[in-house]
């Protein structure tokens, strides 16, 4: 697990911008929503630009975004426990989570029943085949996160109406 924060200069364009994209029930997201299922092209939307660059330089070289999308999660509101990879790759796919809008009692990260404390601005980075989910948002404000899927040496493609990674050669 790595982590560090990162700080954004226009959240608030961000939070507008939010706004705008598509979101949806989800079923991994309790009392919130999801951009998960959207195709919004975030990399061309240069306001974007600062979060998909800290989730690549934590990184490190050689490793490509596979997905990215934010979950706003309310009063109450959590993911479910699950993981992001389906099949062994060595460390070469990793998850990530951005906290852009964490109230005080909006709930911590937690992987492998470790609970890992989060502070708004924390950007962590884990292996995708740790279980991981969060804790319930204890506030009464919104939970505002950024996610994404990245790989080193891997691709992901659409086989059989289904979303599979192929190891590149």
């Amino acid at each position: 697990m790595k982590k560090r924060k990162l700080l954004i200069k226009q959240k608030e364009k961000i939070l507008r911008a939010i706004k705008k994209i598509k979101s949806s029930d989800y079923d991994y997201v309790v009392d919130g929503v999801s951009s998960y299922n959207t195709s919004h092209d975030y990399a061309k939307d240069n306001l974007f630009h600062p979060i998909l660059d800290g989730f690549l330089n934590i990184a490190g070289p050689g490793y490509k975004i596979l997905d990215f999308w934010f979950n706003i999660y309310g009063p109450r509101g959590h993911v479910k426990p699950h993981e992001h990879a389906e099949q062994e790759t060595n460390g070469a796919l990793v998850s990530g989570v951005y906290y852009f809008q964490k109230p005080i009692k909006s709930g911590n990260l937690v992987l492998n029943k470790q609970v890992v404390e989060v502070e708004e601005d924390d950007l962590v980075l884990f292996d995708s085949h740790l279980q991981h989910y969060s804790e319930p948002n204890k506030s009464n404000g919104d939970r505002i996160i950024f996610s994404c899927n990245l790989a080193k040496g891997y691709k992901k493609i659409l086989k059989d109406g289904r979303w599979t990674l192929v190891k590149l050669l």
